[in-house]
C-alpha cells in the first residue's frame, strides 16, 4: 500500500498523525511521500493536530492543512494570515509575525538597508567566519558538520557582520539556537509534539539572557570591534542610521540573526549530505562537488547546491492561518471538503516549489514575506560547503551496528542536529600530544631519587633512541602532583601506536624504569609491546587536550622534513 493510500485509509486521528510525522520528519521517507502527491496532482491532506483546546472538546480536536502544491503554496503566502508567528517570543512587532502593511514594509525595508553589502565583503567576511569556526573542530579526525562547523561558522559570520564583541558568542549562540528552535516549533513542531522541551521564554535565565543580548547590540552600536574580515561598516551601525528606539532595533537584529543562522546550518548539512547519498549519476554528485570545489568554481558549486536544495530546502515548512474566502480562491482538502477561516497550515516547500522557494522566494515582489538574508545565506553556505569539500580524505561515519553510514539527524524534519563525518586529519595537522603522568610507588621519594638517577645515567639512551626514530619534536620528563608521579610530554608525528610501540622495543630504560611506577605492564617491555601501549594510553592526559585545542605553527611538518630542510 502506498503512503498516501495508508493516510486516506486511517480513521485514527493519532495514528495518522504519527504516520505523517515520521515522513515528515526523515528526508528520504518525505521525498518518496512527495513523489506520491505529485502523480496525485498534489492534493490537500488533512490531519489533526496534538495541540490541546481550553474548550472541553474531545482531543485531538484541530485540523491542520498540509499544502504542497506551488499553486497553493504562492497563494497562502500571498493571502493568508501569519497569525502562527505572534505567539513567538516578539509576537507582531517584528516583521515574521506582520501582516502586510506600513508597519511591515518599512522594518522590511530597514532591515533590506542594513543588509546591503557588496558581495566582496560578504565573501571576506563568510572566509574569516570559517577560519575562526574551524580550529577547534579540525583538531581531530572527526567532527559533526552541524553543529560543529556549519552553525559555528554562521555564527562567527554574524558575529564579524554585526559588529558583536568577541564577549558576546556564549550569549549569542544560546539565544539564537532557542530563537530558532521556538521558530520552527510554531511552524510544524507544536501539531506533532506535546512538548517542545524548550525552557519557557519568561524565566530567569531566558530573560537575563535577553538582557544581556541587548546591551550586546548597544555595545556593538557604541563602538564596533574592528577585525579580520569584518566589513567597514556592520548591520548594528546601519540600524542605528534608522534612529530606531532600542527595542526595536534589538527586535530587528535578533529576528535577522536567528532566520540566517538557522538556514545556512541546514543548507550545508543538507548538500552535502545530498552529494555523498546520491550515487545514482555518474559520475556522483560528491566527485562533481569536489571538483568545483577544488578549481573554486562558485558558479557550478552553486547549481549542485541548488538542486539538492530545490527538492529538500533548509526551511521546508512554513506556517500560515487561513483567511477562508479572503485566500482569493476556494482550497478544498482531498475529500473535497472547503478548508475554513481559521484553520493551521503547512505549507511544504519542498514538494513542487523548485528553485523559487529555496531561501523563500524568488523576488521580494512574489509575497510580501520573502526571505530577505538570502544574498547574506548563500555566499556563507557556498564557502562552508566548499571548505568541507576540500578537506584531505573527506568520508561518512560507518554505523558499527548497521554497517551503513550515519544519516543526518533533524529535529521535527528542520533543525539540522547531528551529521558525523570524518577526514584524514593527518594531512592538516600530523601532530599529536602525549602527557604521561605515572604514580610512583611507595616509599615514593626514594624511588623518585632512583627514576632521577637513572634518567642522569640513561640520557643518552633517550637521546639516541629520539634522534633514530625521528618523528619526536620534543621530550621531557619531570615530577609532578608533589613529586608523587613521574610525568613525560612529547609531541610526535603520525600513529600513536607505532610510536609507542618503537619505544618499547628499542628503549631498554623503560624496563628499569617501570620497577619504580605503580601498575606497571609486564617487563621485558619489548616481549609485551600491545601491554605497554595499552599501559600508555591509559594514563595519557594529552589525547584529548583542554577543549581540544592543539596548536603547532607547522601542523603538516614532520621532524624528516626539518632534519632533510635544515641539514
Amino acid at each position: 500500500m502506498s503512503k498516501l493510500e495508508a493516510f486516506k485509509a486511517d480513521d485514527n486521528a493519532v495514528k495518522k498523525n504519527r504516520m505523517l510525522f515520521e515522513w515528515l520528519q526523515d528526508d528520504h521517507e518525505r521525498a518518496q511521500l512527495y513523489v506520491e502527491l505529485r502523480d496525485n496532482d498534489f492534493p490537500v491532506l488533512k490531519f489533526k493536530s496534538l495541540l490541546r483546546s481550553s474548550n472541553g472538546v474531545d482531543w485531538p480536536n484541530q485540523d491542520v492543512y498540509l499544502l504542497t502544491k506551488k499553486e497553493h503554496v504562492g497563494m497562502a503566502l500571498k493571502h493568508c494570515s501569519v497569525e502562527p508567528y505572534r505567539e513567538l517570543e516578539s509576537g507582531g512587532k517584528f516583521m515574521l509575525g506582520m501582516e502586510s502593511g506600513e508597519a511591515h514594509s518599512k522594518q522590511r525595508q530597514t532591515a533590506v538597508d542594513a543588509l546591503k553589502f557588496c558581495p566582496d565583503e560578504i565573501r571576506k567576511c563568510a572566509k574569516r567566519a570559517f577560519e575562526r569556526a574551524s580550529v577547534l573542530p579540525l583538531k581531530n579526525s572527526r567532527f559533526n558538520l552541524s553543529t560543529d562547523l556549519a552553525e559555528q561558522t554562521a555564527l562567527r559570520f554574524i558575529e564579524l557582520l554585526f559588529g558583536f564583541r568577541d564577549q558576546a558568542y556564549p550569549c549569542l549562540a544560546g539565544a539564537m539556537k532557542s530563537a530558532y528552535a521556538q521558530l520552527v516549533f510554531k511552524i510544524v513542531g507544536r501539531h506533532f509534539v506535546s512538548d517542545s522541551g524548550l525552557s519557557p521564554p519568561d524565566t530567569q535565565l531566558a530573560r537575563e539572557t535577553r538582557e544581556r543580548l541587548r546591551c550586546e547590540i548597544q555595545e556593538a552600536a557604541k563602538k564596533p570591534v574592528e577585525r579580520k574580515g569584518a566589513p567597514q561598516r556592520t548591520v548594528i551601525q546601519h540600524l542605528c542610521n534608522k534612529n530606531l528606539e532600542n527595542e526595536e532595533m534589538a527586535i530587528v537584529a535578533l529576528g535577522l540573526i536567528a532566520g540566517t543562522i538557522g538556514n545556512v546550518c541546514a543548507a550545508v548539512s543538507i548538500a552535502i549530505a545530498s552529494f555523498f547519498a546520491d550515487r545514482g549519476k555518474r559520475p556522483p554528485l560528491i566527485d562533481m562537488a569536489r571538483r568545483a570545489a577544488r578549481r573554486k568554481d562558485r558558479h557550478r558549486l552553486k547549481q549542485l547546491i541548488e538542486g539538492v536544495l530545490m527538492r529538500n530546502p533548509p526551511a521546508p515548512f512554513l506556517a500560515r492561518t487561513s483567511t477562508g474566502k479572503g485566500m482569493g480562491f476556494e482550497l478544498r482538502d482531498y475529500r473535497g471538503e472547503l478548508i475554513p477561516e481559521g484553520a493551521h497550515l503547512i505549507l511544504a516547500l519542498g514538494a513542487d516549489a523548485g528553485r523559487d522557494y529555496i531561501f523563500g522566494g524568488s523576488h521580494p515582489s512574489d509575497y510580501p514575506h520573502h526571505c530577505i538574508g538570502q544574498h547574506l545565506a548563500w555566499p556563507l553556505t557556498l564557502e562552508i560547503v566548499r571548505q568541507v569539500l576540500l578537506l584531505p580524505g573527506l568520508s561518512q561515519v560507518i554505523d558499527p551496528v548497521s554497517g551503513k553510514p550515519e544519516k543526518l539527524e533533524k529535529r521535527w524534519g528542520a533543525i539540522c542536529l547531528s551529521y558525523p563525518m570524518q577526514f584524514q586529519r593527518g594531512r592538516r595537522l600530523n601532530l599529536h600530544p602525549l602527557h604521561l603522568v605515572l604514580p610512583i610507588k611507595k616509599p615514593v621519594k626514594e624511588n623518585a631519587r632512583k627514576l632521577l638517577k637513572l634518567m642522569q645515567d640513561g640520557a643518552h639512551l633517550v637521546e639516541e633512541a629520539l634522534e633514530k626514530n625521528r618523528h619526536v619534536h620534543s621530550a621531557y620528563f619531570m615530577l609532578a602532583e608533589g613529586g608523587t608521579h613521574l610525568s613525560m610530554m612529547t609531541v610526535y608525528d603520525g600513529d600513536f601506536d607505532a610510536y609507542v610501540e618503537h619505544f618499547a622495543i628499542d628503549v631498554e630504560l623503560f624496563d628499569e624504569q617501570l620497577k619504580y611506577l605503580e601498575g606497571a605492564p609486564p617487563t621485558p617491555v619489548r616481549l609485551h609491546p600491545k601491554e605497554f601501549v595499552d599501559w600508555i594510553k591509559r594514563h595519557n592526559r594529552g589525547e584529548q587536550p583542554f577543549g581540544g585545542y592543539f596548536y603547532s605553527a607547522y601542523p603538516t611538518t614532520t621532524v624528516a622534513d626539518i632534519d632533510n630542510a635544515t641539514g
